[in-house]
């Protein structure tokens, strides 16, 4: 912590200094311009260094980051404030080889790789620089004298100039130094923001600071329209959020040096802080991605006032550009057609919104324009030119970028995608390409049958779930097709894929080290499963194993060996066909189409016809003098599909068609690279299973003990008592702890959709407009209308999106990038501020008066809900009850929906706990109330919704039922409100020790820094069903999940039935997600939250390309990538323990009539009652 403590000190100083000097000392325009820079470098310094203190916590190598992080600010610092050319030298080279060895943090291959590359590139970089500046101090030339001193080409000054051009080109990231930029992205976020906004700039500060560069003006200015070009290019094929912006900054420096070749050091001064702190403040809020979409306003589109639109629009935008041309003048010329481009991309988006919103969506983007053009014309006159403006170079770049500009909007997309897959190298040689028509031409004799490779398909796909959007992403079990076999079964079928349902032996040995397994329930399975087999020798064999195995820590994800550079280029080509979603083209029709006419008279048309003849070719490179038998077909199958298990999840949502372009275009990939599948063998224990059962006897006897010695015992109920009834939740234990503690309140527990199964329509745009607020086994009966007031705030973030398109980037971002710089520091140093300004511009959080009204409801359809909330709760001695709802404030991280309610579709809540408080307070239910349970004990039920904020650690009442709660509750209730407003949370998982919460503290869990803002479900195990008497006394680490029932009140076993069929289902997909992402992270889990890069609805990557990931990242799971911090735990992969208060004869019996039943009899759930000596039912 101390780097970065020392650095946000040196960058406060410094920033004061230089600004007491700005405007208390008159100097020269150039030491204006380094006392500017000074001052911004040193703000984004602070903002950066402070969000990676916080952000970066729980890293191995945490300490060395904010080390190099001040070496890399020192050298910065050191550029800006010297004219010493040897001071100069060193800050340049210091600051880039602190950069690069930040890029390797993770230090992996990966990392590993990305920082050689850019080390390279670098050093080179370097070289030129040192050479310039050796060249001006063996020639006596003064690099930073005046333009009209200066003018001159004599071979040395051109030789100095190209050589500083060579090295700011390289540092800048500009052709054909751009890929190291993308490279850049395997480091974690902040620096990622750090190099995107500081260390980019330097170009830009040598073009106004060394005039000696104007007598290379052409060069620059060719090597930047060149760089736009291809940017522009690669633009609507790049759909990974971070290299979005790596490549809009090789497009932002492209731009600033065109500015700089103009001469107009106060343009290229606006361009390096607006974009600087445009550029910072995207890349530091890039995890949050998946929530702005899911949470957008709807912006339903009109046609029928667009020609009408279009021409007054077309008349505004010309009377604009004319007055705006006239006021500018040529030397501004550049600026102004950025400035049009975007305004154009504005009103065109516009015109087809209803009319009021157009009108004022209009407005706004003439406004922002000549705000635009003002801080253009304001920055221009500041600094004096370097040298007379250029009439010719200004117009004739301004023609060139609008046209390079229409062209590429126009171009057929094949242009475009070859230039991006080229720009990538994700395009295939020729050498290569010939490998793959050869199995065609080889094969091609060979005629699989379509049908039979179309049935094997449906075989090997059958194992897995289908994949949700990232936006809608909650905890599943990847592995429901495996649940009709026995859990040993299932490991045997798993393992074709290269996965193992049981952990590693260095896993189990240590969790027998630190108590976690009892040796003597160890000893005991052992002679149950394998008397032959003696304890040390079991433990001497797994030792033995754990020697052998290779040490798997979560920040060491994918090579960089022949093998990985295919699947980085398959998941390329996957994104530009499923990075939304649906596409009526594959990955393997796209490919296809990128390649030249003749190669495309050979590749097959449809991918199912590729793959009969590419697979074939896979069987004799796998499986030497091997025929294509089915098993040798199927092996290779499953083993395509093992290459990334992550893409095809979220593409067997998509349907057969999508999974066979899938697997063809890997097959033709893996040929080009003449790779087989081979199939790296797993990280098993020996006698895992042995190893499972104790870890999990462990910790449900324990369990059990505690709950047997502990509950309180039965007695009568206590007359009007207040109640809540919350989530079964694990981490609703700790409020219904709080609650209890006040006399004569009690707690209830059920799903957190309280059994109202409802969606919201027009929530979103597109042609299903709903948003379920269900389980995602269920399918909504319920559909309420979304009532949101409509705002023109609803339009400005896709306006500015709209803005934003293209090389209008190039305006929005040198315009109102110090807007963005202020958000940047809000959000850093005022989390609490920052939460209530945010909180304006999204999505009301109750949903405005969504739900307020069920008049029209049905009386059926009022009575069966009613019926289910009433058999699960016992409401006889409840005078009024709070129906708790619960939701996360995560807002930058990929995984969002996984902290909300699962049982809600991965949203909050709160909707279901007020529709179901305006049902049960329905004068017809309340009729129904009376009839169960007698007029004197139902006559005064009054029912109202409150929202668990489990990241802030507040309760608060739903907005609609203030008053009304305000008016009718009583002194028990409202103190009850008044004392659970504030709820601890755990410190770490599984940990007795909690942090207040609904402080001000507790606002830096919801800030964007923050990679742990709660545990989630982590450390869940177990489920107790029954009184909540049984548990009301233990503290159980939010780790089990707790559903009230009373078995003496199910005469025909059918509520604990539906209980097993729904909760019970659903807890079970949560606990084998928490548990695939520790047995299994490279397939189930996504590394370190710190480096993902959001690609699309499809998941994240852990740089540029590579794998998908789409499980829970390690700061999810614990404190730590290992979880060995002293004292601090993490997840434990124990199957889901289910312990039922009930007789076995009635658990057996409810058992049979639910669907939770083959997943007992699997083993993939255990059962338990707490009546019964002998509790396991199998």
């Amino acid at each position: 912590m101390f780097g970065y403590r020392i650095n946000q000190v040196i960058s406060a100083l410094l920033a004061v200094g230089a600004l007491l000097l700005l405007c208390l000392t008159s100097h020269g325009y150039l030491t204006h311009l380094r006392l500017i820079l000074l001052i911004y470098s040193s703000l984004l310094i602070l903002i950066i260094s402070r969000f990676a203190e916080k952000n970066l916590q729980g890293q191995e190598r945490y300490l060395r980051f904010g080390l190099l992080l001040l070496l890399t600010s020192l050298g910065i610092y050191l550029t800006f404030i010297s004219t010493n050319l040897l001071l100069i030298g060193v800050g340049w080279s210091s600051s880039g080889l602190g950069a690069v060895l930040l890029v390797n943090h993770a230090n992996d291959q990966r990392s590993r790789r990305a920082a050689s590359r850019m080390a390279t590139w670098f050093f080179f970089s370097d070289i030129c620089f040192w050479l310039a500046l050796g060249l001006a101090y063996v020639r006596h030339i003064n690099i930073f004298a005046p333009y009209s001193e200066v003018f001159t080409r004599s071979p040395a000054h051109i030789t100095i100039a190209l050589f500083i051009v060579i090295s700011g080109t390289i540092r800048s990231g500009l052709i054909p130094a751009m890929r190291w930029l993308i490279l850049t992205i395997e480091a974690p976020t902040p620096l990622s923001a750090f190099l995107h906004a500081g260390i980019v700039n330097g170009f830009g500060y040598l073009l106004i600071a060394l005039p000696i560069l104007h007598v290379v003006r052409p060069l620059v200015l060719a090597l930047g329209l060149i760089t736009i070009t291809i940017a522009l290019c690669i633009m609507p094929h790049r759909h990974d959020e971070k290299g979005k912006l790596a490549n809009g900054t090789s497009m932002q420096m492209a731009f600033m040096a065109i500015e700089g070749v103009l001469g107009i050091p106060g343009l290229v001064l606006l361009h390096i802080v607006g974009h600087g702190s445009y550029k910072s403040w995207s890349f530091l809020r890039a995890g949050g991605a998946p929530l702005r979409r899911k949470v957008a306003f709807p912006l339903p589109r009109i046609a029928e006032h667009r020609a009408v639109a279009t021409v007054i629009f077309s008349l505004f935008y010309i009377a604009a550009l004319s007055a705006a041309y006239l006021w500018l003048g040529e030397s501004l010329l550049l600026n102004l057609s950025v400035g049009s481009i975007a305004l154009a991309s504005s009103l065109i988006f516009s015109r087809y919104l209803a009319p009021a919103m157009m009108v004022q969506s209009a407005a706004f983007s003439f406004v922002a324009f000549f705000l635009y053009l003002t801080q253009v014309k304001v920055a221009a006159l500041i600094f004096p030119h370097l040298w007379a403006p250029s009439a010719w170079t200004a117009i004739s770049t301004s023609i060139a970028l609008i046209a390079i500009t229409s062209l590429l909007r126009i171009a057929p997309r094949v242009w475009t995608l070859r230039v991006a897959s080229w720009s990538g190298r994700y395009s295939l040689s020729g050498k290569e390409m010939n490998r793959i028509l050869s199995a065609f031409n080889h094969y091609g004799f060979i005629s699989l049958d379509a049908a039979k490779i179309q049935s094997m398909m449906e075989v090997v796909s059958t194992p897995f779930a289908q994949g949700m959007p990232l936006s809608q992403l909650v905890a599943q079990d990847s592995l429901v097709g495996l649940h009709h076999l026995d859990y040993q079964s299932a490991q045997g079928i798993a393992e074709n894929y290269g996965i193992s349902l049981y952990s590693s032996a260095r896993s189990y040995l240590s969790w027998l080290e630190t108590g976690l397994i009892d040796p003597e329930i160890l000893k005991s399975v052992l002679a149950q499963q394998a008397p032959e087999l003696g304890y040390a020798d079991l433990v001497a064999e797994t030792w033995r194993s754990a020697q052998s195995e290779k040490l798997a820590v979560a920040s060491d994800f994918g090579g960089v060996d022949a093998r990985s550079a295919v699947l980085a280029s398959a998941n390329w080509w996957s994104s530009q066909a499923w990075y939304q979603g649906s596409s009526s083209t594959g990955a393997y029709e796209i490919w296809r189409s990128s390649t030249s006419r003749k190669e495309q008279l050979t590749l097959p048309v449809f991918p199912l016809e590729a793959l009969t003849h590419l697979l074939p070719s896979l069987v004799e490179r796998t499986f030497p003098g091997s025929v294509a038998t089915d098993t040798c077909l199927i092996t290779c199958m499953q083993r395509l599909i093992s290459i990334d298990i992550a893409w095809f999840l979220y593409v067997k949502s998509l349907g057969d068609q999508a999974l066979i372009s899938l697997l063809a275009l890997r097959a033709a990939l893996l040929l080009s690279a003449e790779l087989s599948l081979e199939q790296t063998p797993l990280d098993v224990a020996p006698h895992f299973d042995i190893w499972q059962i104790a870890l999990e006897n462990s910790f449900s006897r324990k369990l059990k003990g505690e709950i047997l010695a502990k509950q309180v015992p039965k007695e009568l109920g206590v007359q009007s008592t207040s109640a809540i009834v919350t989530c079964i939740d694990v981490r609703s234990d700790i409020l219904r702890q709080k609650v209890e503690q006040i006399s004569g309140n009690r707690t209830f527990g059920m799903a957190g959709f309280f059994g109202i199964d409802l969606c919201v329509s027009g929530f979103k745009n597109g042609q299903d407009g709903t948003e379920n607020y269900a389980p995602i086994i269920l399918q909504p009966q319920l559909t309420l209308k979304d009532g949101r007031k409509k705002s023109f705030l609803w339009v400005l973030p896709t306006l500015w999106k709209h803005a934003s398109s293209g090389s209008g980037a190039l305006a929005v971002a040198e315009g109102f990038g110090l807007l963005n710089g202020a958000l940047s520091a809000l959000n850093t140093f005022a989390p609490k501020f920052s939460y209530r300004v945010n909180q304006r511009f999204n999505s009301p959080r109750w949903l405005d008066e969504t739900g307020a009204d069920l008049s029209n409801l049905p009386r059926a359809t009022k009575i069966s809900y009613a019926m289910n909330i009433i058999s699960i709760l016992d409401l006889e001695n409840v005078a009024e009850l709070i129906f708790v709802g619960h939701g996360a404030d995560a807002s930058n991280t990929p995984f969002r929906s996984t902290y909300e309610c699962g049982a809600c579709g991965g949203n909050n809540g709160f909707l279901n706990a007020r529709t179901a408080a305006k049902l049960m307070n329905d004068p017809e239910i309340q009729l129904l109330l009376i009839e169960k349970y007698g007029k004197d004990r139902a006559e005064e039920k009054r029912f109202y919704a409150a929202e668990h904020n489990t990241t802030l650690g507040s309760v608060t009442l739903d907005p609609l039922s203030i008053e009304e709660f305000n008016k009718c509750a009583s002194p028990r209730l409202k103190s009850m409100m008044g004392t659970i407003s504030n709820i601890s949370k755990r410190e770490f998982p599984l940990s007795e020790k909690k942090v207040s919460g609904g402080t001000s503290c507790s606002y830096t869990s919801s800030a964007w820094w923050q990679v742990f803002p709660e545990w989630g479900l982590t450390g869940n195990a177990a489920c107790v069903i029954g009184p909540r008497r049984l548990t009301e006394k233990i503290d159980l680490r939010s780790r089990v999940f707790l559903h009230d029932y009373n078995w003496e009140q199910d005469g025909d076993g059918q509520i604990l039935a539906s209980i097993f069929s729904g909760p019970g289902v659903v807890m079970q997909m949560i606990n084998s997600a928490y548990n695939a992402a520790i047995a299994n992270p490279q397939n189930f889990s996504s590394g370190d939250k710190t480096r993902h890069n959001v690609l699309g609805e499809a998941g994240v990557m852990l740089g540029p390309d590579g794998p998908l990931y789409r499980g829970l990242p390690w700061q999810s799971m614990g404190a730590s990538p290992t979880h060995k911090l002293p004292g601090q735990s993490g997840h434990l992969p124990i199957r889901l323990q289910i312990l039922v208060d009930a007789p076995v004869s009635k658990i057996e019996e409810a058992l049979q009539q639910s669907s939770l039943a083959s997943l007992v009899a699997g083993n993939w759930v255990v059962l338990h009652s707490l009546q019964e000596t002998k509790s396991l039912i199998s």
